[in-house]
């Protein structure tokens, strides 16, 4: 992958969380990625991290902006699991 697609796929991802937009987040990702979150959560394909996402924006939850989550398992702390290392084996959109 060229460094300026990575730098495309790594904003748009960013850009989905941002606008709360599961599909443009799930758009990004292959099917079989590996997302490790910055509390240390390790979500494995797609579908998994599907409903980590439907967590993250589900009741309960309120969205004013990055860091500004409960995060799903963080204990009300204020996680900033948005921040979280992408390890992609490829990128869906562009093989």
């Amino acid at each position: 992958m060229s460094p300026a697609i990575g730098e495309q796929l790594l904003r748009t991802y960013v850009e989905g969380w941002k606008e709360c937009d599961r599909a443009k987040i799930l758009g990004t990702l292959d099917p079989d990625c590996v997302v490790v979150e910055s509390l240390g959560a390790v979500y494995r394909g797609s579908a998994r991290v599907g409903e980590w996402i439907d967590a993250w924006f589900g009741e309960g939850n309120t969205h004013r902006g990055l860091g500004h989550h409960r995060a799903p398992g963080d204990g009300g702390r204020g996680g900033d699991g948005v921040a979280v290392h992408l390890h992609l084996a490829r990128a869906a959109s562009f093989i």
